[in-house]
């Protein structure tokens, strides 16, 4: 009998140690503090379907100043997908300070259409920056069909829409979802007594079918 007990004992005591052996081995893969790594592990579970996972890491990634501008970018990009636009509207607007050329562009043309449908102040300046950081790009072609349009000026914005449309712009689908097409709001209504019923229905075929897609919700003050 006391034989039994200790080949018992002995059991119990291996398989604990096994156990702990386990739960040592899966503590040893901790998420990698390299900046470059943490934007590659951020797509990873961007593509497994964690956006929570990955956008804890593009925060991680925006506190080193290698890659502070691509991983505010990213960010923006994951938040708006989440339709967290204020928040999507601070990470465009600190990748815009960081990044240079075609990147700021599209930062500062992102940043750019989310004022715009929040109704903020500062979006013709960021479709103006837009457009000087990257002339040609999609997205400050977008962001400034969107402002042609408060301006009145409909046949420049129906221009616009067009080129970026065929370079492949327009609202991408994972961000669609949370926006409404703005039928006579938004800019149509600011350039609609300006540009005349035909202007203002060419207005609405850009905005509704291109880019006028705006974010529900409260406009921030």
């Amino acid at each position: 009998m006391t034989r039994w007990v200790f080949v018992l004992t002995l059991l119990l005591a291996f398989s604990a140690g096994a156990q702990e052996k386990g739960k040592k081995k899966d503590e040893k893969k901790p998420i990698s503090a390299v900046p470059a790594d943490l934007l590659k592990q951020a797509e990873e579970k961007s593509a497994a379907g964690d956006l929570d996972g990955a956008i804890d890491l593009l925060r991680k990634a925006q506190g080193a100043e290698a890659t502070a501008g691509e991983a505010s970018l990213r960010l923006g990009r994951a938040l708006e997908s989440k339709y967290d636009v204020d928040l999507a509207i601070d990470a465009y607007r600190a990748a815009a300070d960081k990044l240079g050329g075609a990147a700021k562009g599209e930062a500062f043309g992102r940043l750019a259409v989310l004022q715009d449908a929040r109704g903020m102040a500062e979006a013709p300046a960021s479709a103006q920056a837009a457009a000087a950081a990257d002339p040609s790009g999609v997205w400050p072609t977008i962001a400034l069909s969107r402002l042609r349009a408060h301006e009145g000026r409909a046949d420049e914005a129906v221009d616009l829409a067009q080129k970026a449309g065929a370079a492949g712009g327009g609202a991408p689908g994972p961000r669609a979802a949370p926006y409404r097409a703005c039928g006579r709001g938004g800019a149509d209504a600011a350039a609609g007594d300006r540009v005349g019923a035909g202007g203002h229905r060419r207005l609405q075929g850009v905005r509704a079918g291109q880019d006028g897609l705006e974010p529900r919700g409260r406009r921030r003050g």
